[in-house]
């Protein structure tokens, strides 16, 4: 009897020992450094970058903690994706037209212009294999990559003399995000401008630009454009819609356990869906803002918008020839325009998006 004591006192202990390690590993955590290429004045953009940290801390009872640094506090915006890529941090966020001078087919990642609209690029995302495609460029520079942030179709140019038709374009200083609306800027007669987000307000305000763009409406307002110009051109042609997303170094990634993996995807979607809903939100209220203070909203004409889209596609196609990548991610987005275009005519005037009059033709 005493043995069988002494065996269950035994197996009692190793139980024990088995169940504090097990909890002791468990209970690892992680506090990882995230850098983002928006400046923390921004408010409604880096809103979801820190909403983003506060879902994953959340979904994961305080494993995973994420500290966000916005733009300059570690690194400047253009150094983000080589922090990350490195390893210096384990996160960034990024606008993926930024890194188009790394590859072209970046500038088809996070605004496809005169094309994509926000739920176009939702479904592709997220049914039509984008993600795929994103993880298999992002992976070229050890990363690993989630969408977070949606927009709506972006401002338009803003500027302190009307533009009521693409020749008024012709001759103006005007600076645009992204690879493609800088090309197309150039074959409309304008010059395009590189100038940093932080020096935007100074160069409209002296002149040095006759007009920009920049973001969607709530974030222009607060940039202040109310201040500094008095004509507002739409539509947004150049970005249709905008997503940003969540860069994740590969080496962290790996060294993370499976369910931490997967609550940075979901807390990823998520905020995706809630800046998506967020922005449109607020765009409503700042367009009334601005009319409030008087800015002119004038708008291109259809035929205008048909001429900006096929100087795109035959800018496409350049591309796509040039580079395989852009040409397969490019194909995708085809493959998926073209599959949905009869289902958006029929739900049409309740439907979302459009269906462009043309589209590259790639072999």
């Amino acid at each position: 009897m005493r043995v069988k004591n002494y065996f269950f006192l035994f197996v009692v202990i190793i139980l024990s020992i088995i169940v504090l390690n097990v909890k002791i590993t468990s209970a690892k955590s992680y506090n990882w450094k995230l850098v983002s290429v928006w400046p923390a004045g921004l408010k409604n953009i880096i809103a979801a970058d820190y909403k983003f940290a506060e879902t994953v801390e959340s979904m994961s009872n305080g494993e995973l903690k994420i500290k966000v640094f916005a733009a300059g506090e570690l690194c400047k915006p253009t150094e983000v994706l080589n922090m990350v890529s490195s390893g210096t941090v384990e996160m960034g966020v990024d606008w993926p037209n930024y890194w188009s001078g790394k590859d072209t087919a970046f500038d088809l990642l996070g605004s496809n212009s005169v094309t994509f609209s926000a739920e176009d690029y939702l479904i592709w995302d997220y049914q039509h294999g984008g993600i795929d495609l994103a993880q298999t460029l992002y992976g070229e520079y050890g990363c690993i990559w989630f969408p977070h942030y949606m927009s709506h179709m972006e401002s338009g140019i803003r500027s302190n003399k009307p533009i009521n038709s693409i020749n008024d374009l012709k001759g103006m200083k005007i600076r645009l995000g992204g690879l493609l609306p800088g090309e197309i800027l150039k074959e409309l007669g304008a010059t395009p401008m590189t100038i940093s987000v932080a020096e935007l307000y100074e160069a409209l305000r002296r002149g040095v630009l006759d007009g920009a763009e920049f973001s969607t409406p709530s974030n222009d307002q607060d940039f202040h454009f109310d201040e500094i110009t008095k004509y507002w051109c739409t539509p947004g042609w150049h970005q249709t819609s905008s997503q940003h997303g969540v860069l994740v170094n590969k080496k962290s990634w790996d060294s993370l356990p499976e369910h931490l993996k997967n609550i940075i995807k979901n807390a990823a979607m998520a905020t995706h869906m809630w800046s998506y809903t967020k922005l449109a939100y607020d765009d409503a209220k700042a367009t009334e803002f601005f009319k409030s203070k008087g800015i002119n909203v004038t708008k291109l004409s259809d035929e205008d918008l048909t001429k900006i889209e096929n100087i795109k596609n035959k800018l496409q196609v350049k591309h796509s020839e040039a580079n395989p990548m852009y040409k397969k991610i490019l194909r995708s987005q085809i493959d998926y325009l073209n599959g949905i275009a009869d289902y958006r005519e029929a739900i049409v005037p309740f439907s979302f998006g459009r269906n462009p009059k043309n589209l590259p033709q790639i072999q």
